[in-house]
């Protein structure tokens, strides 16, 4: 499928530029050395530009969001979720996806659809297959654009591996990913590939201790401690592990893992989000409702002390010891 587009157009659908902040005072300062350029689209393989034209392979499409939530007034989804260049640009919505994406946190596991056929050129049959392959180049990338998109802040500031003046903790002390919207949101995410490999390292409660640490002292050093902070773990792979331990589908009690988790969140107040979550709420606030499933809505809603993560099934919360699922 083509679609002839102007330059800053192509570039919105299959790249993301993000300034480069050596550390997060630098970020919240708006002081960057330079400008970067990163984009999933070449390691998936999905989209190809011939001229001024838009070339959507759907034989390798995975679904992801990045190209449409970039450009969402270029790229429309049909009733078969193909991903199709909009017709003279128009946005247009079906009944299929609105009622796909209206099902979304309402009480049950959603899976993002998968490549069919047997398309042996093909790098990954599903979004999960990518973000779960590689932290840095794979899911941090495909989820700061989701996160920008998601913002009612259209020009909030986003930052990848942001440095940290804390240095006895691991990976030199960097941030994967910072969003600073209407100059009062600060948003910091730690990636994980999968939880199995999170509880493998053990090393996410050291991380966003550091990063909490790290917010509050260079807040209160620029005089920003009026800034709502959302610090949380991102974490991709099977997201029924994500549940928890006594809820008859989650699949990470092996070894208890799923109670120590859970013990963890509560203990130090964590919150997490899977990344299935992550791409839902996208295709909520693009089919169902633009405004009340902005982030900034969204998580003054769920980033509550009772609440402890947020899966498509829903929010995941714990009061007096007891565990549900609450509708979003």
């Amino acid at each position: 499928m083509k679609q002839k587009l102007r330059k800053n157009q192509i570039d919105n659908c299959i790249k993301l530029q993000i300034d480069r902040w050596g550390y997060l005072r630098d970020f919240l300062q708006n002081k960057s050395s330079e400008k970067r350029t990163f984009s999933i689209i070449p390691q998936i393989g999905c989209i190809s530009i011939q001229g001024d034209s838009l070339i959507i392979d759907e034989t390798k499409c995975i679904k992801c969001l990045f190209c449409i939530t970039g450009c969402p007034n270029t790229i429309i989804i049909d009733k078969n979720f193909n991903f199709l260049p909009a017709e003279k640009g128009s946005y247009v919505k079906n009944e299929f996806i609105t009622d796909y994406a209206n099902r979304i946190f309402k009480g049950s596991l959603i899976t993002s659809p998968t490549i069919e056929g047997l398309n042996t050129e093909k790098r990954f049959s599903s979004l999960r297959e990518f973000t779960e392959r590689d932290e840095t180049q794979h899911i941090s990338i495909w989820a700061a654009r989701l996160l920008h998109y998601l913002s009612d802040d259209k020009e909030a500031r986003l930052g990848l591996e942001v440095g940290m003046l804390i240095q006895e903790k691991d990976r030199g002390g960097r941030m994967d990913i910072c969003m600073l919207s209407n100059n009062k949101n600060l948003f910091i995410t730690e990636a994980k590939v999968s939880f199995e490999k999170m509880m493998q390292e053990g090393r996410y409660l050291d991380q966003i201790l550091s990063y909490r640490k790290e917010t509050e002292e260079t807040l209160n050093s620029l005089n920003l401690s009026n800034y709502n902070q959302y610090i949380f773990l991102l974490i991709d792979g099977k997201e029924s592990n994500l549940l928890y331990p006594s809820h008859k589908d989650c699949t990470s009690n092996v070894g208890d893992q799923s109670e120590h988790f859970y013990e963890v969140l509560k203990k130090y107040k964590i919150f997490f989000i899977s990344s299935q979550a992550l791409w839902g709420l996208a295709l909520k606030k693009m089919f169902v409702d633009e405004e009340a499933y902005s982030l900034e809505k969204v998580f003054n809603k769920i980033y509550q002390k009772e609440n402890l993560g947020l899966l498509s099934v829903g929010i995941i919360s714990n009061t007096s010891g007891i565990y549900k699922i609450e509708y979003l």
